[in-house]
């Protein structure tokens, strides 16, 4: 995770997500980021091939994309 905390380009007083190219707050970069890592019990998302958890979809899929292709 902390890989992408280096990534983030800063646009303004906001970040762009290297993950999801979503624009956030300085202050809430560290927290968006680790949104797309965070195992959870209540996860949604399932990888099925190595069994990882992710809270939205589009976090699964870049994980499928960058991980398993």
């Amino acid at each position: 995770m902390s890989h992408y905390m280096e990534h983030g380009k800063k646009s303004g007083n906001d970040v762009v997500c290297p993950i999801c190219n979503t624009k956030v707050k300085s202050q809430e970069y560290r927290r968006h980021v680790r949104m797309h890592f965070v195992a959870r019990r209540d996860t949604s998302y399932i990888c099925s091939v190595c069994g990882r958890g992710f809270i939205t979809l589009r976090s699964l899929l870049v994980h499928i994309m960058k991980t398993h292709e």
